[in-house]
């Protein structure tokens, strides 16, 4: 689980302790759980996970975007979190959509490489 946003360092300030109360309690609530979990493992990572901004995003998912361009011809498709928006929901979508490029050009290179 991560937690924080970009330009917001006050939860990454707070006691380990403090952070892993409020994580615990907002994922009981969620999941309405009445138990404590049976193991928390507690990382900091405060500067691992990049934050782009609007632009850098746009220009990250703009179909001319290089990096993309590149690996694409190649099979190697790009994505991971950050890409599009974070949590796990955009992570559900975003491995679809590789999922579905990678399909794409599996049946591409079948269709190029077959004897008909």
């Amino acid at each position: 689980m991560e937690f924080g946003r970009r330009l917001e360092e006050t939860l990454i300030e707070l006691a380990d302790a403090l952070v892993m109360e409020i994580i615990k309690n907002e994922v009981k609530e969620i999941l309405t759980l009445a138990e404590e979990p049976l193991q928390v493992i507690f990382y900091r990572w405060e500067k691992a996970v990049p934050h782009f901004s609007l632009q850098q995003r746009q220009e990250m998912l703009d179909d001319d975007y290089p990096v993309d361009r590149e690996y694409a011809k190649r099979g190697v498709f790009v994505g991971g979190n950050g890409m599009a928006g974070y949590g796990m929901e955009n992570a559900i979508i975003e491995g679809k959509r590789l999922a579905d490029e990678a399909i794409r050009y599996m049946k591409e290179m079948e269709k190029n490489n077959s004897p008909n």
